[in-house]
């Protein structure tokens, strides 16, 4: 959070600037600013090793750890070719790239809402949840790469009791964090090119 924080700032100081966090998380129940108490079921998530924090971006609880590739770009939305305002088509665009991404990997993910996400046969395979403020995005997606449903017992899911996720691991692909985390940076490098005039 810190280092988005500063990050953020550096991008309001200069909206040339940009910037992909890329990062496998200690074990965190995050709340976003649609929450609920009731919604984090596990009564002491630190006993069981889970920070918890609250969060400014959308949506309400979820989990981030160990097996998952999560990714914050940080950046100018003008700059790439969005309205200041245009929030929903920049996390479509984010939403359709990764679904790329995971067929390039041979997994057939179908982008679903509510909670907004990609799913694999009504599994989730990734969270999707950004801030945008002054058309600066933060926050991101969520990539499970391995099994994750032990600590999604913990809480209710995007407000959702019955969600259930699937990981890339159960899917059948195996490969390395940081080989995805490469690969996927790749992807997004492609995506998101600079718009000529903004």
């Amino acid at each position: 959070m810190a280092l988005q924080h500063s990050l953020v700032q550096k991008v309001e100081a200069d909206p040339r600037a940009s910037f992909l966090l890329l990062s496998e998380p200690a074990p965190t129940f995050t709340r976003g600013i649609s929450g609920k108490d009731e919604d984090l079921l596990w009564k002491s998530p630190q006993a069981r090793g889970v920070a918890v924090e609250s969060v400014h971006r959308g949506g309400q609880w979820t989990y981030h750890g160990p097996g998952q590739l999560v990714v914050f770009p940080i950046l100018f939305l003008p700059r790439f070719g969005f309205a200041k305002r245009g929030v929903r088509p920049f996390i479509e665009k984010v939403v359709r790239l990764t679904r790329t991404f995971l067929e390039e990997l041979k997994v057939t993910a179908l982008e679903k809402s509510p909670p907004v996400g990609l799913y694999v046969r009504d599994k989730k395979i990734a969270s999707v949840g950004f801030s945008v403020r002054g058309g600066i995005t933060s926050h991101g997606i969520a990539l499970y790469l391995k099994p994750q449903t032990d600590f999604f017992e913990g809480i209710v899911a995007c407000g959702t009791k019955e969600a259930q996720t699937t990981s890339l691991q159960d899917e059948g692909v195996l490969a390395s964090w940081r080989g995805m985390a490469e690969r996927f940076a790749a992807r997004f490098e492609c995506g998101f090119q600079e718009a000529e005039n903004w």
